[in-house]
């Protein structure tokens, strides 16, 4: 697989999150999040002349943020302590999300089932049994969930996950939408692999992570599931960091049969 990485990586960089670090003073960045790791670039900058330096992600490890090399297509570590931290974007993709920015769930085709009646329905296994004779709301039926393998049969069990969760997309893209299009994002019936009835506490053990710190515990659906976060993303026009490309696109080769 080692030799697709530059695909990957490449990919990746032009999918990255568009914040930096504008460094104001010298910083060095270094192979691994430690200072005594050996040096890849020495950056001379000042408050009068900042150097600003792309970020692979947010996240932080010991004190690191994880960049991308000047001037190179190598990946280090530069201390956090080397600037200040902006967007690149008109908007500032650092805001914090809210949930409430996208509306859910709807009726699109005004049939008195929202998007989650119509994902239940869908997904169950046979007939569901609705609370009314107007088959509004699902009152029980049989489910498989695709997460872990188990049988649930009580709707209230169940959570609808979309698979690049709402959060997710949001940082990787979402916040420059209009209203109407995350609302669309977050009621999507086009692609069966979009939203999901899944099981609940299974659902709240992935939150908002990628593919990079959570895979569903059924093994047997690794391949479908990066297949749509790959899918999912390309679609909407949503970025991936490198550290999520790495991982997604590393089950997907072995998905597809590509030799390491």
């Amino acid at each position: 697989m080692a030799r697709y990485w530059p695909v990957v990586l490449l990919l990746a960089a032009g999918l990255a999150n568009a914040a930096v670090i504008e460094v104001r003073r010298t910083a060095i960045i270094r192979l691994e999040p430690d200072r005594h790791s050996a040096q890849i670039l020495k950056i001379k900058a000042t408050r009068g002349d900042p150097v600003d330096v792309a970020l692979v992600g947010l996240e932080r490890n010991n004190g690191f943020y994880r960049v991308f090399v000047p001037d190179s297509d190598a990946i280090g570590w530069i201390p956090k302590g080397s600037g200040r931290l902006k967007s690149t974007a008109a908007h500032d993709t650092l805001q914090h999300f809210e949930r409430e920015t996208f509306t859910h769930w709807t009726d699109e085709d005004e049939d008195c089932q929202n998007a989650r009646t119509e994902v239940l329905v869908r997904d169950a296994e046979g007939p569901v049994v609705f609370r009314t004779t107007r088959e509004c709301t699902v009152a029980s039926g049989t489910w498989r969930d695709p997460f872990t393998g188990n049988e649930l049969s009580d709707p209230s069990d169940l959570d609808i996950d979309h698979i690049v969760p709402l959060e997710n997309a949001f940082l990787s893209g979402a916040w420059n939408w209009t209203k109407e299009r995350r609302e669309s994002y977050a009621n999507f019936l086009g692609d069966p692999l979009h939203l999901l009835a899944v099981d609940d506490s299974e659902n709240q053990r992935k939150g908002a992570r990628g593919p990079e710190d959570y895979m569903p515990p059924n093994t047997a659906f690794h391949c479908d599931y990066v297949d749509a976060w790959i899918r999912i993303k390309r679609d909407w026009g949503l970025k991936m960091s490198v550290r999520e490309a790495e991982a997604t696109f590393r089950t997907h080769f072995g998905c597809v049969g590509l030799p390491p």
